[in-house]
């Protein structure tokens, strides 16, 4: 999880302490649902995480990857590849995008392996901390209102929560929120 609930009840409740629990279990709940919504949206992931991903060749002397921070090895069908013999790009940016053969293709049988850091870089970036807490309490508050619809005797649907659709389904997305969101999806790294 990219947020603390401490930072989340500051940005919903300012000052009403740390020490108010009421909707912490909430909070707590929503904070997964947002990340992959998020994540979703931007097509790639946030926090930082060290794992082997493997790719497929495809006939082509560079191959498109998944947010690459820091790299430990690439293999090719099992045979470590030496530094020489490949370029991450872009350059001079991060996270990496893509694999670059120095000579010859990723044959299409052929199993890449890349070990290392993956993600969009160490820290998630303080904007998309903000979008999450916006879209936190967008839902906590749909959520409420939902209670007291049940609670009043209304009818919501039978067991009084919102309809049975995703959560983002409910999100209003307002144009600082798609702001945000424009700024950080991944875009294809052009050849």
């Amino acid at each position: 999880m990219f947020l603390r609930l401490d930072d989340v009840k500051e940005f919903l409740f300012p000052g009403a302490g740390e020490d108010d629990s009421s909707y912490d279990a909430e909070i707590v709940s929503l904070v997964p649902i947002v990340q992959a919504i998020i994540e979703t949206k931007c097509n790639r992931k946030f926090e930082s995480y060290t794992a082997t991903h493997t790719y497929l060749g495809n006939n082509r002397s560079y191959l498109p990857i998944d947010d690459l921070l820091v790299l430990d090895s690439i293999t090719v069908d099992d045979k470590a590849l030496d530094e020489d013999e490949y370029y991450l790009y872009p350059l001079n940016e991060m996270p990496k995008q893509e694999v670059r053969l120095a000579n010859g293709v990723f044959y299409k049988d052929s199993v890449i392996t890349i070990a290392g850091m993956w993600g969009y870089s160490q820290t998630v970036p303080e904007e998309i901390k903000l979008l999450a807490m916006m879209l936190i309490r967008q839902l906590l508050f749909l959520g409420m209102r939902f209670k007291e619809v049940k609670e009043r005797g209304g009818i919501a649907n039978p067991e009084g929560e919102p309809p049975n659709r995703s959560p983002e389904g409910y999100v209003l997305w307002t144009e600082d929120m798609k702001e945000i969101i424009n700024r950080y999806k991944r875009r294809k790294y052009k050849c």
